[in-house]
């Protein structure tokens, strides 16, 4: 069974560098990086097949002339677990946790999610 979470410690952020570099066949963000973000506003969040991280998705504050939203920056899966639908999970609660936390949108390469922060 899928399930996501919060990611919200150093060892669930090194996992994700796992994840990400698998991912992305590139170097991951630094945790220093990610920790940060976590503890400034960002969301992060893992997809789990049981205890197995299988994907991720990661956001951080931004704020331009004013404008205060969060931006989602990163969404990717291991090979065997897409396209089936974990994505549109993933952002559905990241969309609920922004809106929890005040943020009134949500910015990133799929403009289509920074509409739902406004129901």
């Amino acid at each position: 069974m899928i399930t996501i979470r919060e990611l919200t410690t150093m060892e669930e952020l090194e996992e994700m560098m796992d994840v990400e570099e698998a991912v992305w066949q590139m170097e991951p963000l630094q945790v220093h990086q990610t920790f940060t973000v976590l503890k400034n506003g960002g969301i992060i969040l893992g997809a789990y097949d049981d205890e197995k991280m299988i994907g991720f998705l990661y956001s951080f504050p931004g704020f331009v002339e004013g404008d205060v939203y969060l931006c989602s920056h990163m969404l990717g899966f291991l090979p065997d677990y897409r396209k089936r639908g974990i994505g549109v999970l993933m952002k559905q609660r990241q969309a609920e946790l922004a809106k929890d936390r005040g943020y009134q949108k949500l910015r990133g390469r799929l403009t289509r999610w920074k509409h739902q922060m406004r129901t």
